[in-house]
C-alpha cells in the first residue's frame, strides 16, 4: 500500500468561504428583492449543501420549492461562484500548496482530491488551478450524487490511490470534515485555518495558517 495524502478543495486548497458567502448573498436578494434578512438566514444553514440552504431560503420566506426548480437554482448558483472567480482573478492556491504537493511527492505520497463540489467545479477547478501535476482527475472523489456523505468520499479518495489508513495524511478546514475524516478512519488530519484556537478542543488535530507551516 502508498503513502497517501488527501486534500479537501473548498476552503482548504482555495479559500473561498467568501466567496461562497458573497454568491448566495447575490443569489438570496434577486429571489427574494424585499428581504433583508440575509445574514439571519444563511447563518441557520451554514454548512448544509445547496438544496438544503435553497430550500430553507423559500421556508422561511413562506414559499415552497420543487426539487427540480431546487436542483436548477444549485447549478445557477455553482455558475455564478466560477464566474464571479474568473472575473475577479481569484483562483489561486493557498499559500504553500505547490511547494507541500512537490514535498511530499518526493517523499513518495500518492495525492488525492475529496470534495463536497459537484463535477462542473472540479473541472473547473482542474481547468484554472495548477493541479494536473500533482493529481489524476480520474481518481477525485466528490459530489457525482452516490454518495450519503463524505465518509464515503474519503474512504474512495484513499482506495483510488491505494493508500494507507495507518499513515494517510488528510488536510480539512472545517469542523464536519474532520469529524467525516475520523470516521473514515484517518488519524493523521491536518486542519488549515487563520484561526489557530478552532479546533482547540481536538488536541489529535494539527492546525496551520496555510501550507507553509506544514512539518511532518
Amino acid at each position: 500500500m502508498n503513502k497517501a495524502a488527501i486534500f479537501d478543495f473548498n476552503g482548504t486548497l482555495f479559500n473561498d468561504s467568501l466567496i461562497h458567502h458573497h454568491i448566495w448573498e447575490m443569489l438570496y436578494t434577486k429571489l427574494f428583492p424585499t428581504s433583508n434578512n440575509f445574514k439571519e438566514v444563511f447563518a441557520q444553514v451554514f454548512g448544509a449543501n445547496n438544496l438544503e440552504i435553497i430550500k430553507h431560503f423559500y421556508k422561511v420566506n413562506h414559499l415552497s420549492i420543487g426539487p427540480k426548480e431546487a436542483t436548477e437554482l444549485s447549478k445557477e448558483k455553482e455558475r455564478l461562484y466560477r464566474e464571479y472567480c474568473i472575473e475577479n482573478d481569484l483562483c489561486h492556491l493557498t499559500k504553500g500548496a505547490e511547494a507541500l504537493f512537490k514535498k511530499l511527492i518526493k517523499q513518495d505520497y500518492h495525492l488525492n482530491i475529496a470534495t463536497a463540489s459537484i463535477k462542473e467545479n472540479v473541472d473547473f477547478f482542474f481547468n484554472n488551478f495548477p493541479l494536473r501535476p500533482y493529481f489524476k482527475r480520474e481518481l477525485v472523489t466528490y459530489d457525482n450524487g452516490n454518495y450519503r456523505n463524505k465518509v464515503e468520499m474519503y474512504k474512495d479518495a484513499l482506495i483510488n490511490v491505494d493508500g494507507d489508513i495507518e499513515n494517510a495524511l488528510v488536510f480539512e478546514d472545517s469542523r464536519y470534515g474532520v469529524r467525516c475524516a475520523k470516521e473514515a478512519g484517518y488519524k493523521k488530519i491536518y486542519v488549515i485555518s487563520p484561526d489557530l484556537s478552532y479546533f482547540d478542543e481536538d488536541k489529535d488535530i494539527k492546525i496551520i495558517r496555510d501550507f507553509s507551516e506544514f512539518a511532518f
